[in-house]
């Protein structure tokens, strides 16, 4: 019977979340993990940990590889995923899937009978307190959603304090930087929670003094096919970190804080959730559940299919701002 000790990794990227993918694979059991990247720097942190490292994609090609890890910027994502396929491999695609959606929609025309699966890393899902409130609003403890407030505030330049933001994706319109594409989990996790837009209006802008050539602050405003109203707001300018956001129903209201957990207040109940986790739980958790689909040959809940619907919400966001108009999805 097939299980991660037998599966051959591939991650194709070493930095911040390629390095902790990596861990949390070698966590979760697996032995057989070769690490792709072009900057020699990053050789030493992988060897430490005991796994192959090469500075030559086609090295892979040899590795019979059954899963492999994209973690690069969003730039070269379907780039390296191409490659990928014709090694025939299963794909993890970290978020968001491209930095283009034209270049997205035209790779899905040739893969969307590509046997193998493919998953995006919308790790929020994963995250103990978020599938709470998925939880709470599946039992309609707060009756018929109507509106949802999401809200991400960082400040760029603690992001990833021992590497220098001004030279990172985020920083540069060609590699799929700013924060309407890095803040897209808020988009997934608010349509996951809230259902599928019909309509979006948005602003973004750069109103800070980082250094960087994309925008660090968006509004989003999203309705639904089931008319429901979606605000979510972006920014990278924040000192304290926040991670928010709050549904209100027919019958009550839930609020999630990263920091805090889930508050319900409705008509049939009133609850305190303290749901903290390690930040690091929602990643170990999304790799074990990708594995899992692979080992027993279950389709992904997040598909391709996913990822290019919030590539498409992350061009209408800023189709809509520069236009300054409402964009029909």
């Amino acid at each position: 019977m097939m299980n991660i000790k037998n599966l051959n990794f591939a991650v194709v990227g070493s930095g911040s979340i390629g390095l902790r993918h990596t861990k949390n694979l070698k966590h979760l059991g697996a032995t057989k993990i070769s690490v792709f990247d072009p900057d020699k720097k990053r050789k030493p942190f992988i060897e430490e940990l005991g796994f192959n490292f090469v500075t030559n994609f086609e090295d892979l090609r040899d590795q019979n590889i059954d899963i492999a890890l994209i973690c690069t910027p969003p730039n070269l994502h379907l780039y390296y995923l191409d490659k990928l396929i014709s090694f025939n491999a299963h794909v993890f695609i970290e978020k968001p899937l491209s930095h283009s959606y034209e270049q997205a929609k035209k790779l899905y025309k040739r893969i969307k009978n590509y046997p193998k699966f493919i998953t995006i890393g919308f790790n929020w899902r994963f995250h103990e307190s978020m599938v709470k409130v998925k939880e709470l609003l599946n039992n309609g403890y707060i009756g018929k959603p109507l509106i949802g407030i999401f809200e991400s505030g960082q400040y760029l330049a603690n992001w990833r304090p021992t590497t220098d933001y001004r030279k990172g994706y985020f920083a540069k319109k060609e590699t799929g930087g700013g924060i309407i594409s890095d803040g897209c989990h808020e988009i997934d996790i608010a349509t996951w929670l809230l259902g599928s837009p019909s309509s979006i209006i948005s602003i973004k802008s750069k109103v800070s003094d980082l250094e960087i050539e994309t925008e660090d602050t968006a509004i989003i405003l999203l309705e639904t096919e089931s008319n429901k109203l979606i605000e979510i707001h972006l920014n990278a300018v924040e000192k304290d970190y926040a991670r928010n956001s709050k549904i209100i129903g027919e019958k009550g209201t839930i609020t999630w804080d990263f920091l805090t957990g889930v508050k319900i207040s409705s008509d049939e109940m009133n609850e305190t959730y303290k749901l903290t986790p390690d930040t690091n739980d929602m990643y170990v958790d999304e790799l074990h559940n990708f594995i899992n689909n692979v080992i027993k040959s279950k389709r992904p809940s997040i598909s391709y299919e996913r990822g290019l619907e919030i590539q498409k919400l992350i061009y209408s966001a800023h189709k809509s701002a520069e236009k300054g108009k409402k964009i029909f999805i």
